[in-house]
């Protein structure tokens, strides 16, 4: 019984010690997710900043050519070709914008389909954790009740192996009582025969 007893301990220990294992990787993986949101928000914010800069760089840049363009033409008299350059430029500009634009849209898209295989995956995740704990959770009560029995048969053998020896103790007590009465009885016999010795030697 002390080594059932002993087992069942080791057991109960070996579950508390995974319980707790377990409780800390769920909160390592849930600092990590927050982490990972937090970066993923600063990546997409420096990405639309970029892209701002990139669009109103190329723009500045294609108004620099039609002013230069202007410059250049409008001493000769070529205001109808300096405007024609004016429109395809600011046409192109346009253009870039859209493309901007466009590009916005598709990284948004893909942030978000990013976001929503990262919380399926942290859903599943947790699940699984969850499942496990639970698991573990019940393994625990399993092993605290198993305890619990071997404790009681462990109390129960005690007793019985108690009762034991107090039967053996009445036992070698009525073994006396009874030694006791039969020397008692010799004696009594031996001081009759005595008596009757006596008897006959006074007659």
């Amino acid at each position: 019984s002390g080594e059932a007893v002993t087992e069942v301990r080791g057991r109960l220990a070996a579950s508390e010690e995974r319980a707790a294992r377990l409780e800390a990787e769920l909160d390592i993986s849930r600092a990590a997710a927050v982490q990972g949101a937090r970066l993923a928000e600063e990546a997409r914010c420096n990405a639309s900043a970029a892209a701002e800069r990139a669009t109103e760089e190329t723009a500045c840049a294609h108004a620099r050519e039609v002013e230069d363009a202007r410059a250049r033409f409008e001493g000769e008299g070529n205001a109808a070709w300096v405007e024609a350059t004016a429109c395809s430029a600011r046409a192109e500009v346009s253009r870039v914008r859209a493309d901007a634009a466009e590009a916005d849209a598709a990284e948004a898209s893909a942030r978000a389909s990013a976001a929503e295989i990262a919380s399926r995956a942290a859903g599943l995740e947790a699940a699984a954790a969850g499942d496990a704990l639970a698991a573990l959770r019940a393994a625990l009560a399993t092993a605290v009740a198993e305890a619990a029995m071997a404790f009681e048969r462990a109390n129960a053998a005690d007793a019985e192996a108690a009762a034991a020896l107090a039967r053996a103790h009445i036992a070698d007590a009525r073994a006396a009582a009874a030694t006791a009465r039969a020397k008692r009885s010799d004696f009594r016999a031996d001081a009759a025969d005595c008596d009757a010795e006596m008897s006959r030697e006074l007659a």
